[in-house]
């Protein structure tokens, strides 16, 4: 990563360290808490780097941690027993009555949303293996994936989960569990952290309603797409290696449309590329929530897209698939429902997946070669046949 790059990593060290200085004089530290002295003399005797490292280690890695209120199961049986006597029958009642029917669940999982979605088959068999006799929350930053989820009961912001105290039989964090062994699928992690085990159904869900059909209809419509269409999606990503070139993009939509003969309608939001004013193909983004898009993509002839969050949307529905992978191998992403098409576009490079075989902890962003000479690597005509044969001739 070029210096350039990390600037921004830099500048919040040193707002964390300023904040640290400053909070040392108005704050009472705990025993074994690191103190502004203990961090001086590591600076002064080891210099920036490890001083930095030291500050990471000691102290900003627990800062950072998802905090979440909680308190587990009812009160002990020896509370009742220590104070038997003092418990009017009318009060025993009233408890009996408070008492959960169901065992409560607290799943932790903050992003990114792609992350989020893959989480969704593990809520459902958690449900199904307890025959609904369950009660299941998930702290989240992407709540709107479970709209209409008929699995889950309540949505718990993560600012939210630090500041109300609620009661659960059972709490599983999924933060950062797959990112300890980047080579397992997320949803294979997901499933033998939970239980032990991945041998269930592992489609992905995103529900949506007849409302959410009759928009995307209405939509339709309203751009004159009429017959069979694609649903298109290249993201503008923050990593170099996932950031397919622009001019590339526009090649393969053009041979695309005209090899398929079917419309193009290009999804994703406002900061997402899009192809203009060009015959056949559409410009939608913004205009889906998740449940919306679920919903397009299924009607459709097939998703094609790159890598991200809307690539598992279409894991959802039973749409013919065709996802561009470069840094990430396909292995580790693919949809694992059990029919429909799924073809991988894989770049043309020996390091293909790299990030497969990065150690833990992971950094936000890693090329085993440093020139992301994978995104260069992809052929728009060979895409584009393999996508017109897979749809041309589906098995």
């Amino acid at each position: 990563m070029s210096l350039k790059e990390s600037t921004p990593s830099h500048w919040l060290v040193v707002a964390e360290l300023l904040f640290f200085a400053v909070s040392s004089f108005r704050m009472k530290r705990q025993s074994g808490d690191l103190t502004l002295r203990e961090l001086i003399s590591v600076f002064y005797k080891h210099g920036y780097k490890l001083g930095v490292e030291y500050f990471l280690e000691n102290y900003l890695l627990d800062r950072y941690r998802l905090r979440v209120k909680i308190v587990l199961g009812q009160p002990s049986i020896s509370f009742f027993k220590k104070f038997d006597g003092f418990f009017s029958s009318t009060m025993l009642v009233r408890l009996a009555s408070r008492a959960p029917s169901k065992t409560r669940v607290l799943l932790m999982r903050e992003g990114a949303m792609g992350d989020v979605i893959m989480l969704t088959p593990i809520i459902r068999q958690l449900y199904m293996q307890r025959r609904g006799n369950v009660s299941i929350d998930v702290v989240t930053a992407f709540g709107a994936v479970f709209d209409n989820n008929p699995y889950v009961h309540s949505i718990i912001p993560v600012g939210a989960a630090k500041r109300v105290v609620r009661t659960y039989d059972m709490v599983i964090d999924f933060n950062g569990l797959y990112e300890r062994d980047l080579s397992e699928h997320p949803v294979r992690s997901y499933a033998k952290h939970a239980f032990g085990d991945d041998s269930f159904p592992k489609k992905l869900d995103i529900f949506y309603k007849d409302a959410d059909v009759n928009f995307v209809k209405a939509k339709l419509k309203e751009f004159k797409v009429d017959g069979a269409y694609l649903v298109c999606h290249k993201p503008n990503h923050d990593w170099p290696n996932r950031n397919l070139p622009n001019k590339f993009w526009i090649d393969f939509l053009k041979k695309l449309s005209k090899s398929t003969g079917k419309k193009i309608i290009q999804v994703g939001s406002s900061s997402d590329f899009a192809l203009r004013n060009e015959s056949n193909i559409y410009d939608q983004r913004g205009l889906y929530d998740l449940q919306k898009l679920a919903a397009l993509i299924n009607m459709s002839s097939g998703f094609v897209g790159v890598d991200a969050g809307p690539s598992h949307i279409a894991a959802s529905t039973n749409a013919p698939i065709f996802t561009f992978y470069t840094c990430a191998h396909h292995e580790a992403r693919m949809p694992l429902r059990d029919s429909g098409v799924f073809i991988p576009i894989a770049p043309n490079v020996e390091c293909y997946g790299c990030m497969q075989r990065v150690s833990y902890p992971r950094p936000g962003y890693f090329c085993e070669t440093g020139d992301n000479k994978c995104v260069e690597a992809f052929s728009a005509t060979n895409a584009v046949e393999l996508i017109s044969d897979a749809i041309s001739n589906p098995c």
